[in-house]
């Protein structure tokens, strides 16, 4: 799994980095093998002006074979917005992976056209 960071208007430190790296690493470590790509933009939208949860964090992850998710989380902190779109992250890659996990041993269901 790699991890690639962008960002607009937040200073990228390598404390952020390192941040962005290890929330994302442990929320999908149970899922690794099946991943591809994780691409990670982090915006202050307001730029100086400040506001509440204006920074964003957005996480677009590919899964193999060529499915995409993408999770985003807003706070007024880097480090929160991160936290959030990675939690939302976990939570959905959880159902996708569920979901195709049950849906190998059914039978595929039918499907009516009136």
């Amino acid at each position: 799994m790699t991890i690639e960071t962008r960002q607009t208007n937040v200073p990228m430190s390598d404390d952020l980095r390192a941040f962005v790296e290890q929330r994302i690493g442990a929320a999908m470590k149970r899922y690794r093998d099946r991943l591809g790509r994780v691409r990670v933009w982090l915006e202050d939208q307001n730029g100086s002006r400040h506001g509440d949860e204006d920074k964003v964090c957005r996480i677009v992850l590919e899964v193999e074979p060529r499915d995409q998710i993408i999770a985003e989380g807003a706070s007024h902190d880097a480090y929160a917005a991160v936290s959030k779109a990675a939690q939302r992250l976990h939570g959905t890659v959880r159902k996708l992976i569920e979901r195709k996990h049950h849906a190998r041993g059914k039978r595929p269901r039918e499907v009516h056209a009136f």
